[in-house]
Order: C-alpha cells, then sequence, then structure tokens
C-alpha cells in the first residue's frame, strides 16, 4: 500500500510541475509581474534599431536594464545550457527546459526560456539535466556589440530551434495585460495590375501591452466570401523558419504569399513617451466587387490570451473605393476604429469566430490545489495502511 501511496503522491507531483502562467517570476526582477518595465523591441516585425532600422522579426523581447541586473529562472525547469558561453549562441546565454501541463492544458508540452546577452553565468557549475527552481538567480545582464544594455528573453515552444520561438507574454505573469486595447484602421484601394483590391490594417497597441499576437481579415458580400489570419508566431515557424532562417525579408510579399508586413519605428524611449506600437499588414489578394453590389471589411485583432478588438466595418464598390455604409443614409461611414472589446480566437476558415474565455492558466492546477490534492492523497494512504 505504501508503494501504491507513493505512486500517486508521483502522479500528483509530475502534474503540478509546471507553475501556472500568473505564478511565473517576471525574469528581471523575480516577482510574478512585470511592473510596466519597457522593452525596446517587442516580439514579432520590427524595425532593427542598431542596423538602420532595416526589417527584421524579432523572436524575442528586448528588455532595457543597467549592467549586471540579476536574471532569474521563470519557473521550474531543468538546465539545457549551462553558460555562459555556447556554440550557438555569440553573446552569454542560459537555456532552461520546462516539462509539464501548459496553459492550454497540453500534459506533454514542453518549451525552452532563453536568457541572452549575458555578462555571466549562475549555472556554469550545473550539469545538463540539472533541477532549477522558480526564482533562482541564474545571471547577469550585458549588453550587445553596440553598447546597448538589455536582456533578450525568448520562449521556443516544444523545440530547441529559434524557428519556433512565440511570443513570451502568453508564458509570463502580465496583471495589466486585461482587457486588451488596440487602435484598428482598415483602408482599402485598387490593385492596377489584377481584378482584386489591397486592404491595409493599421494596428496600434500601447506601449506596456505588447501581446498583440493575430490579424484576422473578413470580406462578406461582392463576389465571394474572404477570411484570411496571421498569426505572428506561425509566420516565425512557417517562413523564418530552417533551413533559411531569414528573418529580414517578411515586408517583401514573396515571402508571405500576397502579404506585405511594416512595423512602425518603436524603442525603448517610446515607452517613456507613452508612444504605441504600431505595425501594418496589407492583404494583397482582397476580392473585387461584381458590379453595382458592396463588399463588407472588417479586421478582428487577437492577442496572446485570446481576448480581441474588432474594427468597424469598412464598405467598398467595384472600384476599391470606399462607400458610405448601406444602412446609413447620409452619414459618412468611419474608417474603423476599435469599437469592441470581447474574447475569442481567431479562426482560419469562413467561419465566424466562436466567443470563448481568454487562455490561461485554466488547464491546470494551481499551486494551491496541488497542495491540497497531495494532502488528500497522503491522508488517504495513511488510511488504508493503518
Amino acid at each position: 500500500m505504501y508503494m501504491l501511496s507513493i505512486f500517486f503522491l508521483s502522479i500528483m507531483v509530475s502534474y503540478c510541475a509546471c507553475s501556472p502562467r500568473e505564478e511565473r517570476f517576471w525574469p528581471l526582477n523575480n516577482i510574478t509581474d512585470d511592473v510596466n518595465l519597457g522593452q525596446s523591441s517587442p516580439f514579432g516585425p520590427r524595425l532593427m534599431n542598431s542596423e538602420g532600422s532595416r526589417y527584421d522579426f524579432h523572436r524575442g523581447v528586448d528588455i532595457p536594464t543597467p549592467l549586471f541586473t540579476v536574471v532569474y529562472a521563470i519557473d521550474d525547469g531543468t538546465v539545457r545550457i549551462p553558460g555562459p558561453t555556447h556554440s550557438g549562441f555569440s553573446d552569454g546565454v542560459v537555456q532552461l527546459l520546462h516539462t509539464g501541463w501548459d496553459d492550454d492544458g497540453d500534459p506533454n508540452m514542453k518549451y525552452y526560456s532563453t536568457y541572452i546577452h549575458l555578462n555571466d553565468s549562475f549555472l556554469r557549475e550545473k550539469d545538463v539535466g540539472d533541477f532549477i527552481s522558480k526564482g533562482t538567480p541564474i545571471g547577469t545582464t550585458y549588453q550587445t556589440n553596440n553598447n546597448f544594455p538589455h536582456l533578450h528573453f525568448e520562449i521556443r515552444a516544444g523545440t530547441l530551434f529559434a524557428g519556433h520561438a512565440c511570443n513570451p507574454w502568453k508564458y509570463l505573469p502580465c496583471g495589466h495585460c486585461n482587457p486588451f486595447q488596440a487602435n484598428v484602421t482598415i483602408s482599402i484601394e485598387q490593385i492596377v495590375e489584377s481584378n482584386n483590391c489591397s486592404a491595409t490594417v493599421q494596428i496600434l497597441v500601447p506601449p506596456n501591452q505588447l501581446t498583440f499576437a493575430a490579424v484576422q481579415l473578413e470580406v462578406s458580400g461582392g463576389m465571394s466570401k474572404f477570411n484570411r489570419t496571421i498569426d505572428i508566431c506561425e509566420t516565425n515557424i512557417f517562413y523564418t523558419n530552417y533551413p533559411s532562417y531569414d528573418t529580414t525579408r517578411l515586408d517583401d510579399n514573396t515571402v508571405v504569399p500576397n502579404l506585405v508586413i511594416n512595423p512602425h519605428f518603436f524603442n525603448s524611449r517610446s515607452f517613456g513617451k507613452n508612444e504605441w506600437l504600431g505595425v501594418s499588414y496589407t492583404f494583397l489578394n482582397v476580392p473585387a466587387v461584381d458590379g453595382a453590389r458592396l463588399a463588407e471589411i472588417k479586421a478582428t485583432i487577437f492577442d496572446v490570451f485570446g481576448e480581441k478588438v474588432i474594427s468597424d466595418p469598412l464598405f467598398y464598390d467595384s472600384s476599391c473605393s470606399q462607400v458610405e455604409s448601406p444602412t446609413t443614409s447620409g452619414e459618412e461611414s468611419t474608417t474603423s476604429q476599435s469599437v469592441m472589446i470581447t474574447t475569442g480566437s481567431p479562426t482560419t476558415s469562413g467561419e465566424e469566430s466562436t466567443t470563448s474565455q481568454p487562455v490561461s492558466a485554466g488547464g491546470k492546477m494551481n499551486g494551491a490545489m496541488c497542495i491540497q490534492g497531495i494532502m488528500l492523497l497522503t491522508i488517504i494512504s495513511l488510511y488504508f495502511c493503518n
């Protein structure tokens, strides 16, 4: 009976192996919120400040910090790269492997937290596979070759490859992130070389809510329905991944078919000035309208937690020109300021997205539930053993 007790206890402990997102630590201050720390470069499309503002797809977040700031493990895990040096990285690095239930309820999920531009590692004497508890100091920050002190932090989901990096905000505590805020503007024009239109979705998000994850464009009416979703994480996986690892060309529509991505300038000073982060997505294959009919177009912006902002609808005619709403007489239709905040998930088919709750730690037990479960199993074991 003792062996049976140990068996059930081990199941409970392994089930509780990873902390819920809201109980993990922020990597720079050993607490469970980021306290509005600024970012010089968010995850996803950016203009790379250190190289003449050229286009780049950024696979992590850059957090400005004084030199030699202590870095902490965000969750329980094991050492994969003890650091500070590794052949696969040009700067100091530490990498930890985290396994167990993830925030979406997947019991087999694993992810790698990666801490780059380190001056030193406190794990240099550790072996690969050694256990590291959440909140353990793992090193200190340094600077890049352009003398910019910051921590580059990545989450690589499922695999070791940088091409599978996803927005770290999905894995980090963010008490101020809800409700999701964004301003969304749509414009449309005709493509001269074809019968189609191009639609540009301009997105602005506050500097302390850099959790934008996907944009969905939907057209109804006219000749046919159109529905396309661009997920930033999936864009990284499918278009900047092995073997090319080319992160410099996503603003070129030959890379992602019929799409041009143009980020706005943003850096750590933008955060201090409360300047919003901007990026525009231009869809080049929006269907034209047949004859005198009108088409309705709208955009939905999703964050990493499943919340969304839906734009006002825009109507256009056969010349791809914006027109008044057919339901409004004598009034100018607006070009979609965001008017609705709700929750849901992006859809990739022509179906309407369904409402759901934001993704959180609901797929697994929190720390209190784990402790209660272990105590209950212990009582049951002692009862049967007496």
